[in-house]
């Protein structure tokens, strides 16, 4: 029976003092199926690799969107090697600031990372209502939709928290995946206020070919920049599927 599911860490900028990073899964991988992370920043990232425990098997980036201080890098493990453990290692060629990353797993979808992705979609603004614009109409009839919305925010009031997805999509738990840090300016003094990013993501698995993407609301913050990122992946999830884990956060 095809299975969905997924696991959060997120990672605050007062602990970047290192460009290698180790995620533990809450679940063990299951061979055969495929692992994708979702990771957001409020930087331009330069990813040298994402490795996966226990086989050495290395990660695959499949789209992303650069846009100032909301970008959105996605990646893939097809078919997960026999022997993968829960531990994912990320290494940046640079140091960074901001970012979180959505880690989950979906059963039935193509083994190969060059012919995991479909169409996409990507757009950015200001505003209330986050968008990531329509894709053409996708190639094939079964496949995983995904929209991340990254967001950015410099007056850290709350969070924003998504709601009324358009187009069937469904958001994901937990809503929004969020970090925050205090600004620092001057000779060390702090400044009056704090920034947060991080992103909304919401999935709609299809049995039909259509045209991917859509909105959600904000429903906390208000106006604040986003940037949206529509992806569609090839494979044969199932619609009926009522397996997906919900996740656990970890700050590293």
């Amino acid at each position: 029976m095809p299975v969905i599911r997924n696991n959060l860490n997120s990672g605050s900028a007062i602990a970047l003092a290192t460009t290698t990073w180790t995620y533990t899964l809450s679940f063990t991988p299951t061979a055969g199926r495929c692992l994708l992370m979702y990771i957001s920043s409020d930087t331009a990232l330069s990813i040298t690799s994402i490795v996966q425990g226990g086989s050495s098997a290395s990660w695959s980036s499949i789209t992303s969107s650069i846009v100032a201080n909301r970008n959105i890098y996605i990646y893939a493990l097809p078919n997960i090697p026999s022997g993968s453990n829960t531990t994912i290692t990320l290494t940046l060629s640079a140091s960074a600031t901001l970012f979180t990353t959505f880690i989950e797993e979906v059963s039935n979808l193509v083994a190969s990372a060059g012919s995991l992705l479909d169409k996409t979609s990507t757009t950015s603004g200001t505003g209330s209502t986050y968008q990531t614009g329509t894709t053409a109409t996708t190639t094939t009839a079964n496949e995983y939709w995904v929209n991340i919305y990254a967001w950015y925010d410099n007056s850290f009031f709350g969070n924003p928290i998504g709601t009324n997805p358009t187009n069937g999509y469904t958001i994901a738990s937990p809503n929004p995946v969020t970090n925050s840090d205090g600004g620092w300016v001057g000779a060390g003094g702090i400044a009056p206020f704090s920034v947060a990013s991080g992103q909304i993501m919401a999935y709609k698995i299809v049995t039909a070919t259509g045209t991917a993407g859509g909105n959600v609301d904000d429903g906390n913050l208000g106006s604040i920049q986003y940037n949206g990122l529509a992806f569609t992946l090839v494979g044969t999830p199932d619609a009926a599927v009522a397996a997906r884990r919900r996740v656990t956060s970890t700050f590293m």
